[in-house]
């Protein structure tokens, strides 16, 4: 069986209309955009991890939750 791929943009408002067509129909979809931005995400927090890890390894003094929580509500 030959597969051919399609590449098409969607409104995030009409996915879950897509999504049905697509089971209804047999069809198989990717969302590459959410799988690129859930690596990225996932790659990040693992960067924090690690940096956390060595920082608390080397004797260096963490932010306190306070602390942390002003940087991110500064961004």
């Amino acid at each position: 069986m030959t597969m051919n791929n399609i590449s098409v943009s969607i409104p995030k408002s009409d996915m879950p209309f897509f999504r049905k067509l697509s089971r209804k129909m047999g069809w198989s979809y990717s969302d590459k955009e959410a799988l690129k931005e859930k690596q990225e995400i996932l790659d990040s927090i693992e960067r924090s991890f690690l940096e956390l890890k060595e920082a608390r390894e080397s004797g260096k003094v963490l932010p306190g939750v306070e602390e942390l929580f002003e940087e991110l509500s500064a961004v």
